[in-house]
């Protein structure tokens, strides 16, 4: 009985690192998501012309242009190791902004809470999600790739 007492509250006591550790390796993997969509729309608007970054398009859908590139363990159709869709938003022109920037990856319908959030950012950016290269908005979270 003490044994088995014993195990019970080691496994009460490991309960809360291990969903820590779980958290952590999640909010990594999406992390590393953004910095290789990053480096994919810097590549495609090289190719293409400086700026000339993929058409907005609706969440969870594979920007016009940009369907051929394949990126490892990527999909856009995909929820985000976080929860939630990617959004590729880009203005129609430079005096435009959507959620405040020229071209963005957006994250909506997240599933974690701000204080999480921000937690993310401060790991990636500045730990401020009102400004920075990863901001929040209106209706999620974007990764700035232009202003």
């Amino acid at each position: 009985m003490i044994v088995v007492a014993i195990i019970g509250v080691l496994a009460v006591m490991a309960i809360p690192f291990a969903m820590k550790a779980r958290l952590t390796a999640q909010e990594t993997a999406f992390l590393n998501s953004l910095r290789l969509l990053n480096q994919e729309m810097e590549s495609y608007a090289m190719q293409e012309g400086r700026g000339n970054y993929p058409p907005d398009a609706p969440p969870a859908t594979v920007p016009a242009g940009f369907e051929e590139r394949t990126i490892r363990n990527f999909s856009w159709s995909n929820t985000t190791d976080i929860g939630g869709y990617w959004d590729w938003d880009r203005a129609t022109n430079r005096s435009q902004k959507v959620h405040g920037c020229y071209a963005g990856v957006s994250i909506i319908n997240v599933g974690r809470t701000s204080a999480q959030m921000q937690d993310i950012d401060r790991r990636f950016d500045d730990g401020d999600l009102t400004k920075g290269s990863f901001r929040q908005h209106s209706s999620g979270y974007i990764y700035v790739i232009e202003n």
